[in-house]
């Protein structure tokens, strides 16, 4: 998704595809500073992260397809499971409850 918006971002993936980006004595590739969120804690850290990709909610909801170009990917579901959350509690509006059944 940002590899459309970012050139630099897309060259760095590239060179990472291309094997042509340096590694680190234990074989890694660094993330340059300006591509990272800094890791405070869990919680802080996962907030940043959440208000870096979806900085307002509010406004999504004037333009729904601006958060179509968004994502945030993980690992494991349970992280997915946090983080929707956590998105859900700021959508804007009073929450409400669906009853279903059979």
């Amino acid at each position: 998704m940002r590899a459309r918006k970012d050139p630099d971002f897309c060259r760095f993936l590239l060179s990472i595809g291309n094997g042509t980006q340096q590694i680190n004595n234990s074989g890694e590739v660094d993330i340059p500073a300006s591509m990272n969120i800094p890791f405070v804690d869990d919680d802080s850290s996962l907030e940043t992260l959440i208000n870096e990709v979806f900085p307002s909610m509010e406004s999504f909801s004037i333009n729904p397809a601006a958060v179509v170009n968004r994502a945030i990917l993980m690992t494991r579901n349970d992280f997915v499971y946090e983080i929707n959350d956590r998105l859900i509690e700021k959508f804007p509006g009073k929450k409400k409850t669906y009853l279903s059944f059979d």
